[in-house]
């Protein structure tokens, strides 16, 4: 879809959508997450484009005035402290460890859509995981399917190259699947701190 103009992928979306076809659907067929499809459906070619325009009909200048407003509406001196408030809140022991996590989010959020779409599974396809930090193992949901091996692995070692050119870090894995199972093995140190930030995405975005 990089290829096409945000207005041809906007005409695109909308006319899928006038044939029946769920923002869901639409999403997995064309490979784009499902935030930026429904961004697409509503005419805007960007989040950005959508954002500054939410922000210009409630009557500001532009989209950071916006958020420094709604700061100042909930009690916070600036908008960076209300997003380090925000961060606590969510758990995360720094903005910028808060940050990190919505960078992995995205990755995963397109990886995972590609993933979900090529094993053709219900949701995400995925039933549980398990990590000992050197090792994450991934149960898929229908035991009773029979994927070939070879596809499988190559699905996998695709969802983990796309995030290892965000990380900007060449990743050192084995993947292996066997029964229903795929076995990721992390090779080195940089790999294994890869796979850990994948496992904690793998938790929030996908088993909860």
């Amino acid at each position: 879809m990089l290829e096409k103009k945000p207005d041809e992928i906007i005409k695109l979306v909308q006319n899928l959508n006038k044939g029946g076809l769920s923002v869901r659907d639409i999403s997995r067929r064309l490979h784009i997450s499902y935030t930026l499809t429904c961004i697409y459906l509503k005419g805007f070619g960007s989040l950005t484009e959508y954002q500054k325009d939410l922000a210009r009909k409630k009557g500001f200048g532009s989209y950071y005035k916006r958020k420094k407003d709604l700061a100042r509406e909930k009690g916070f001196g600036s908008y960076y402290k209300r997003k380090k408030d925000l961060a606590r809140e969510k758990g995360f022991g720094s903005l910028t460890e808060y940050k990190e996590y919505l960078f992995f989010k995205k990755m995963f959020n397109d990886s995972l859509s590609r993933l979900a779409d090529k094993l053709s599974l219900t949701g995400y396809g995925i039933k549980n995981l398990e990590s000992n930090g050197t090792n994450l193992t991934v149960r898929l949901l229908e035991e009773d399917t029979d994927f070939d091996k070879g596809f499988v692995e190559s699905i996998f070692r695709k969802v983990l190259e796309d995030g290892s050119q965000y990380a900007t870090l060449k990743g050192n894995f084995d993947i292996n699947y066997e029964k229903n199972t795929v076995v990721i093995k992390a090779n080195d140190v940089e790999s294994r701190a890869f796979l850990d930030a994948y496992t904690s995405i793998f938790k929030r975005e996908v088993i909860n």
